[in-house]
């Protein structure tokens, strides 16, 4: 779903941004010879007034052996072939979150999606994608292995007192396994998320469909670091200033799972799964909470840095109002 996201619907929301298309124009794209799946509809559903189809569908074959078989033919003014480029050719992402918030307000237009309980003060929402069911324990899932605990943590944490624009702590903090209720249900999900915890991986890129504000918390394994892994979820977010981007680096490798040589690549990294110490995760989740969108929308401006933590941590890297903050997992 990421690599879709970036490769095909960032474009397209290009070319329509730079009026080189309308939303007149019939979509058939062809994804390797698979068949749509209902996320690619649904993307694809936004950026057209006509209902998504497929070359093969535009111009079907004839029966074999008879003429009479065949479909009565489709009539164009004019075809526009683009061959999308990749997420691997190192150009800057276009305009992510704006592409994410058309598919939500088009995806508002279908059937009503149940708004969340009235309530005095609506409960800061964290969720955490869950991977435990692609294979837990085992090398390549990508897991937060102590992701137990720090739910536990998560439900008894408070902001820091110096986090002054933040309302009174209601917080509710849940797993969300991306896919298993659809991609619908999942994108408007995100629109009542304040914060978003994960590894690496194509769920994060979720963390497009909150609202303005909103916090992504990304937990990157040993040397899985550099200007690979920073184009995906860290570019896109730099990109619009819209939500921050907050990465959890490993600096430990025994905090990883099997535990990698020191000199490790960043490919060979990639899959691990790993620990995050407590004092990181409630760095991350302080500077994620405190600089929320709750404070913008209270009218108080986005501070830089509103907290202060024991945890390591570099030196924020500013982008606009919004920080995007490198913590140290040690």
């Amino acid at each position: 779903m990421g690599e879709f996201f970036q490769n095909s619907i960032l474009p397209l929301a290009e070319l329509l941004a730079a009026g080189a298309i309308t939303r007149d124009v019939l979509l058939a794209p062809e994804v390797g010879g698979w068949p749509l799946v209902d996320y690619q509809l649904q993307m694809l559903a936004a950026f057209s007034k006509w209902p998504p189809t497929t070359p093969a569908r535009v111009s079907p074959r004839c029966a074999a052996g008879s003429a009479d078989g065949c479909a009565p033919p489709r009539c164009f003014r004019r075809l526009l072939l683009c061959r999308f480029r990749d997420v691997y050719d190192r150009q800057p992402p276009v305009a992510p979150w704006s592409a994410a918030q058309t598919i939500v307000r088009a995806m508002r237009r279908g059937p009503p999606h149940a708004p969340p309980p009235a309530a005095t003060v609506a409960p800061l929402r964290v969720f955490f994608a869950d991977r435990s069911g692609r294979g837990a324990g085992k090398n390549g899932a990508r897991l937060i292995t102590n992701q137990a605990a720090l739910l536990d943590v998560c439900a008894r944490w408070r902001p820091p007192a110096a986090c002054v624009n933040t309302p009174p702590w209601t917080g509710r903090c849940e797993l969300r396994a991306f896919g298993r209720r659809g991609f619908r249900a999942d994108a408007l999900a995100m629109q009542e998320a304040d914060v978003l915890v994960g590894t690496h991986g194509a769920a994060l890129v979720n963390a497009l469909f909150m609202r303005r504000g909103g916090a992504l918390l990304e937990v990157r394994p040993y040397n899985f670091d550099g200007a690979w892994p920073d184009r995906y979820h860290l570019a896109m977010a730099q990109r619009e200033n819209a939500t921050h981007a907050f990465v959890v680096r490993t600096r430990n490798r025994s905090l990883c799972t099997p535990v990698p040589p020191a000199n490790v690549s960043a490919w060979n990294a990639r899959p691990l799964n790993t620990h995050v110490r407590e004092a990181a995760f409630t760095a991350g989740l302080a500077a994620a909470v405190c600089t929320s969108g709750r404070a913008a929308a209270a009218g108080a401006p986005l501070p830089a840095v509103a907290w202060s933590v024991g945890a390591p941590l570099a030196s924020p890297v500013e982008y606009s109002a919004l920080p995007s903050v490198f913590l140290d997992n040690v």
